[in-house]
């Protein structure tokens, strides 16, 4: 199975939430057996092997191998046209200066003063629609009871 696949990548996936106990006890198990010899000992072998390919050569080999592919690369694009130069930008003619705004002269209007109906009898606190509604049905409007002062309430002298 390609590691890359996808579906791999999802069996993995659910494997480790099925195991995951076990495997994080396996992990700590070596790392308590790592030690820190150990670590320098793989180190050293690490630094041997990268030091035994150099002196083979591959290193070398590949980064020359990349050096053949970007030159051959740009020896087989096309080299581009050479760009026209451009014309000499002509000095625009300079502004005229505008004339000064003038203020229009604004003209008074004329207003239709018309006047107020006094409030029908009995509308005082009404709203609008409320108050033509009583005017279409009583146009000379509604009594309304003086305030008369209470006779139970009692002053302290």
């Amino acid at each position: 199975m390609v590691r890359d696949n996808k579906n791999y990548r999802g069996w993995k996936n659910i494997y480790y939430l099925k195991n995951k106990e076990k495997i994080c006890e396996k992990q700590n198990e070596q790392r308590k057996t790592w030690t820190p010899e150990k670590r320098a000992e793989e180190a050293a072998k690490q630094r041997e092997y990268y030091l035994a390919r150099k002196a083979a050569g591959s290193l070398e080999q590949k980064k020359f191998e990349r050096k053949l592919v970007s030159d051959f690369k740009k020896e087989n694009t096309p080299p581009k046209p050479p760009k026209e130069p451009k014309p000499p930008k002509e000095p625009k003619p300079p502004k005229e200066p505008r004339p000064p705004h003038e203020r229009k002269q604004r003209q008074p209007k004329e207003y239709l003063v018309t006047e107020k109906k006094e409030p029908i009898f009995g509308t005082a606190g009404l709203k609008q629609h409320q108050k033509k509604r009583l005017e279409e049905l009583n146009p000379l409007g509604f009594y309304e009871p003086p305030e008369v002062p209470n006779p139970f309430k009692l002053t302290w002298d």
